[in-house]
This record gives C-alpha cells, sequence and structure tokens, in this order.
C-alpha cells in the first residue's frame, strides 16, 4: 500500500522471488508509471514551492536565457520531455525514498521492474499474479 499512495505509480504488483540457490524469497515489486503525473513533474516544485507569481517570473528568466517567447502564465509551461531512462530512475528513487521512510527494511522491494505496458487483470480486474509469478527470479 505504500508504494501505491506515492503518485508517479499507476499500477504495482508487490511479489516474492528466488535468488540462485538461497533458501527463502526477497521481496519484488513490477510498476508501472503514471505517466501524465510524470509530464507534469517538470513544471510542479517551482510553483508547489513559491507560488505561481514566482513561477511565471521563473519561467520568463528561463525563456529569456534561452532566447525563447515567453508562455502566457495561464497556460502551464512544461520541462523537456524525459528519457525512458531518466523516468525509471526518477520513479525507482521515488518508490525507494517511500518504502525507506514507511517499511522496515525486510519489507522494502530489493528489485524493481518497470513496465510500460499496464498489468495484465482477470474479469474481476484483479491482477494476475500467475503470469508475473517467476518474472523476477534470478536462476
Amino acid at each position: 500500500q505504500v508504494i501505491e499512495r506515492c503518485p508517479f505509480v499507476k499500477d504495482v504488483i508487490v511479489l516474492g522471488y528466488q535468488v540462485g540457490g538461497e533458501t527463502g524469497e526477497r521481496v519484488g515489486a513490477i510498476i508501472v508509471p503514471d505517466d501524465e503525473a510524470l509530464s507534469t513533474r517538470h513544471d510542479a516544485p517551482v510553483t508547489a514551492r513559491w507560488g505561481e507569481a514566482v513561477a511565471a517570473r521563473w519561467r520568463t528568466a528561463v525563456a529569456a536565457r534561452r532566447g525563447g517567447a515567453v508562455a502566457a502564465p495561464s497556460e502551464p509551461s512544461r520541462g523537456p520531455s524525459w528519457t525512458d531512462a531518466q523516468r525509471e530512475a526518477f520513479v525507482r528513487d521515488e518508490v525507494a525514498r517511500l518504502c525507506r521512510e514507511h517499511l522496515a527494511d525486510y519489507k522494502q522491494p530489493r528489485k524493481i521492474e518497470i513496465r510500460a505496458e499496464p498489468l495484465e487483470r482477470t474479469s474481476t480486474l484483479k491482477v494476475r499474479r500467475v503470469v508475473y509469478a517467476d518474472v523476477l527470479d534470478e536462476r
């Protein structure tokens, strides 16, 4: 439930996985990031910290340095788009940070896999865990 609360996670499944010949299981997670939340992430910190007036001045200063036109204050300015690697790294870091803050060490996922496609579900909208049972295993 901790990972589900992350605003950048659209869907998640947490499951156990095996490592080599070791006994026992480790905790892993398969995450589908929320692309909409990630796309608004670039401009959010400035507005959240200092308010819309300061964010508009900041956008004006950035545009002036780049030699471009200034966006109208009413329309939100989007930052440069992220590469897939940057998105994955950001989501991994956010999930790891949340887990460190709210979960005991043995409950934290050791392996986090990021997927672009939605998780497969049953007709009752439950995640089909059988499909993902051996995905994280290391042999």
